[in-house]
């Protein structure tokens, strides 16, 4: 059963891709990340992620230009996005 759904899960990633949505934003609240559904640093989390949205590149922009606070990358596959990092290297 796992597999099946796996391989559902990887479908709906090309067609996501396909259709300019390469990032998933995680919507729990406790950990408020953007992670990459592409390429060779694509997350590991991915398919433990529920609460999701997809969005393409202008919209995780726009979701990153939020407040502090808000949204960041995630430490593994948006590293540069990542603001819990950023923070702790400056201290």
């Amino acid at each position: 059963m796992y597999k099946i759904d796996l391989k559902l899960f990887e479908l709906e990633l090309w067609f996501r891709r396909l259709f300019g949505q390469k990032y998933l934003v995680n919507l729990n609240p406790k950990s408020k990340e953007i992670h990459r559904i592409y390429g060779k640093n694509r997350c590991k989390f991915l398919p433990s992620i529920t609460h999701k949205k997809y969005v393409g590149i202008n919209g995780m922009k726009e979701i990153l230009d939020d407040k502090p606070g808000g949204y960041n990358g995630c430490y593994l596959c948006l590293r540069e996005f990542d603001m819990d990092k950023r923070t702790m290297d400056k201290k």
